[in-house]
């Protein structure tokens, strides 16, 4: 592992690009976790129309949409009805949030692990179930949406959203 490992820094640049495909194919895990290391959320866009479960199992209508700034810290809740909340939650409390986002909920893969082929823009696709839009410090934009049901990670971030309100 740690010989391949050196292999991604080559300088020569076939074995570069050889090495970095083969690691990444051997160890995903390795790659994810190093990826996480390089990535800050600037602001985070959430949005959610359509059933979900609740904690009972039972479906339950959810139309809301979450907007998070790190700069200024602030987090922007639009319900159902349209009227804006807005809570601006300690700054730490908003960067370990979102750390956790990247981290644990691993939201740089949700487009590769959660959305699948018929997400892709066609002309009869469903409206969306749940969409994100995410920017991070390093200028990465990420722009993701399936019409299928919601995810367990998407779940908890809402979740964790909303308790902000509380």
């Amino acid at each position: 592992m740690t010989w391949l490992k050196n292999r991604t820094h080559d300088h020569r640049p076939d074995v570069k690009s050889l090495a970095c495909m083969v690691y990444a194919q051997r160890f995903p895990r390795q790659v994810r976790n190093q990826k996480k290391q390089e990535l800050s959320i600037q602001t985070l866009k959430l949005n959610i129309d359509g059933d979900i479960c609740d904690p009972y199992g039972d479906p339950v209508y959810i139309k809301e949409s979450y907007q998070v700034s790190r700069t200024p810290p602030a987090v922007v809740r639009i319900q159902q009805d349209g009227a804006p909340q807005t809570v601006s939650p300690p700054s730490k409390i908003l960067a370990k949030l979102l750390k956790w986002t990247v981290h644990t909920l691993e939201i740089f893969w949700w487009r590769e692990d959660y959305c699948g082929p018929a997400d892709v823009d066609s002309e009869d696709a469903e409206s969306p179930l749940w969409s994100a839009h995410v920017e991070y410090s390093n200028g990465e934009i990420q722009d993701m949406e399936s019409a299928d049901d919601v995810p367990d990670p998407v779940l908890e971030l809402l979740s964790a959203l909303a308790e902000l309100f509380e």
